[in-house]
């Protein structure tokens, strides 16, 4: 009840409630409106959403690796290209699509030079979980739904394995990012519609003068 179909990640039961009524609402006013268009490109939800934020914003940029060192490289870079752009650490978040036992990222005490901030996995005698102290945030798309960050790293997103569960979590995390807000995609295959920004992600028309440029980091085919 009361929750978003589009970003549900857990696989629990639904059930009706007699006399209940249904709301349907696709439009989005957190995202830039770019953001929404690769939403919609990757068919990550139905119906597409609308996005109703005035500020364009631009295409996240996309890494993609083939192994754990390369990912890793990939995301110290994602955060090294942020720090450039003006963000402090402290604002940026990496986001992983995994769990902590899966993750080459949750369980790592620095990404490059950068402490990591995550959730060590355990729990203090009050039931809250205990954090290391470093300023880099890093933590699952699980835990953190319903949060945001002024800059979000994607990380470790398999587009071969692009099912409605991972569509699920990829939607949920690339909504992390707000209004005038970045993201940084590390995933293991680009997306076909993100290789082409200029003619399928956003119409010539529709591009303001004064967008920001367009970034697709270290772009590859795997």
């Amino acid at each position: 009840m009361l929750e978003d179909d589009a970003q549900r990640l857990y696989q629990h039961e639904g059930f009706d409630l007699p006399d209940a009524v249904t709301i349907g609402c696709s439009d989005n006013f957190r995202s830039p409106r770019t953001v929404c268009e690769v939403i919609n490109a990757l068919a990550l939800v139905h119906p597409p959403i609308r996005s109703l934020n005035p500020y364009q914003g631009e295409i996240p940029g996309i890494r993609t690796y083939g192994s754990d060192a390369e990912l890793l490289a990939g995301t110290e870079a994602a955060v090294a290209s942020l720090l450039s752009r003006g963000f402090a650490l402290a604002d940026i978040a990496i986001v992983s699509g995994r769990g902590r036992d899966r993750s080459a990222l949750l369980n790592r005490v620095g990404i490059g030079p950068y402490l990591t901030r995550r959730f060590t996995g355990e729990y203090d005698r009050n039931g809250e979980p205990r954090w290391s102290s470093g300023d880099l945030l890093v933590e699952s798309i699980y835990r953190y739904k319903g949060q945001s960050a002024p800059a979000v790293v994607v990380a470790e997103f398999d587009f071969a394995e692009l099912d409605d569960a991972a569509r699920r979590r990829m939607f949920v995390a690339l909504t992390r990012p707000g209004r005038r807000w970045q993201s940084r995609w590390c995933c293991q295959a680009p997306p076909k519609a993100a290789s082409r920004p200029r003619s399928r992600m956003r119409p010539a028309h529709s591009r303001p003068r004064t967008a920001a440029r367009i970034e697709m980091d270290e772009y590859s085919e795997r």
